[in-house]
This record gives structure tokens, sequence and C-alpha cells, in this order.
């Protein structure tokens, strides 16, 4: 059963849950290329490697991507090839 033929006010809210797993995966994203082009300040750039900062931020981009896609697949009904 699709998450859109049951209440609306569930569909809804798995579609801001799925876009806002989308806006993490963008921020992990961003954080990933700052710190491997050695810009991000603070906490960021005190972590060493700057390679392990890349993996785990991308992790958390491919990861929050993943989830926040399926949720908008399963809420709208919509088939993601």
């Amino acid at each position: 059963m699709l998450i859109r033929d049951q209440a609306g006010r569930t569909a809804r809210l798995a579609l801001q849950s799925g876009l806002g797993w989308l806006i993490v995966a963008f921020a992990a994203g961003l954080a990933a290329a700052l710190s491997a082009a050695g810009l991000a300040g603070g906490p960021i750039h005190r972590l060493q490697p700057i390679f392990l900062n890349t993996l785990l931020f991308g992790w958390f981009a491919l990861g929050g991507a993943g989830v926040g896609l399926l949720i908008i697949q399963r809420t709208l009904g919509a088939v993601l090839y």
C-alpha cells in the first residue's frame, strides 16, 4: 500500500520527512566538498585526516539522499528508475 493512499496528514508528514532527508544529504555533501577543499573551519577542520571527513560526510550524503528519495517515492507513488 502506498503512503498516498492513506490519510493526507500521513502522506504530508512523510513527504516533509523525505525532503528533510534530502536537505540533510545536501548539507553533508557540501560539508564533504568544503572539508576536502580545506575550507571548512571549526571542529571539522581539526579532524584528521581530511579523507576520513570526506568519506564520512559522503556516506551521510549518500544515505540521506537514498532515504529521502525512497520516502518521496513511497509518498507520491512515483517510480524512480
